[in-house]
């Protein structure tokens, strides 16, 4: 058998593998969405303008839950990731971006997560457990009276991490009166991860618990307003 012969074999056995792998993840992300809707009791849909990514409406302790699971191809690299967001009951900003020692540059409309900011921010002190970060709010007295509260400190606290350059991240983040939490792609190896959660489903209900905290304390604080 001549070599030209062997290296085309041998081309299509890595191709099939390839393939065979790629069914398999994808198999494995629709298993995952299915279990989430049973055990949330979700509505599945796709997301508008988004190729082969999802959206789960439901309803968790009478809290409005959006589930977002996101494919991105980027020089035809497959990579996925995730959000959990529940609308609150004030519409404002809390905004984590990082320290940079002796210096006032920042960018007041974007999150350490990506989100867009509508309005004007203001720099608030930051907690103890927060002084790697600048924190930013278009309605300060909210954000003050929200960190008061060491419960939600500690919950904000759980979602800090650095990437590889020893950058500062924050998954959880308030953007225009929405609670976001950031599932993050397995290339970036940070916390926490989306492939963390396909392999475990009932993780997410963890998670749910957490963003309550923080939802039920803002709509305490938005009584009093």
């Amino acid at each position: 058998m001549s070599p030209i012969v062997i290296l085309i074999i041998a081309a299509l056995v890595v191709g099939i593998i390839y393939l065979s792998n790629d069914l398999e993840k994808k198999d494995e992300r629709q298993k995952h969405l299915r279990a989430l809707v049973k055990l949330l009791d979700a509505e599945m849909e796709e997301i508008p303008g988004r190729k082969n990514s999802f959206a789960l409406r439901f309803s968790y302790r009478k809290a409005p839950f959006l589930y977002e699971d996101i494919e991105e191809v980027i020089f035809d690299k497959t990579s996925y990731r995730a959000f959990l967001r529940v609308q609150l009951p004030v519409n404002f900003n809390i905004i984590f971006t990082e320290d940079f020692k002796g210096s006032s540059f920042r960018s007041a409309h974007v999150s350490l997560s990506g989100g867009m900011v509508s309005g004007d921010t203001n720099q608030i002190e930051s907690p103890r457990a927060f002084k790697e970060f600048q924190i930013f709010s278009n309605k300060p007295r909210v954000a003050k009276d929200l960190f008061d509260d060491e419960a939600v400190v500690r919950i904000f606290a759980k979602y800090k991490s650095k990437d590889l350059r020893g950058k500062p991240e924050m998954a959880l983040e308030i953007v225009d009166g929405t609670l976001i939490l950031k599932f993050y792609s397995l290339g970036q190896q940070l916390e926490p991860s989306i492939f963390d959660l396909r392999h475990n489903t009932s993780l997410i209900e963890d998670f749910l618990e957490d963003m309550l905290v923080v939802y039920r304390q803002v709509k305490k604080i938005s009584e009093s307003l």
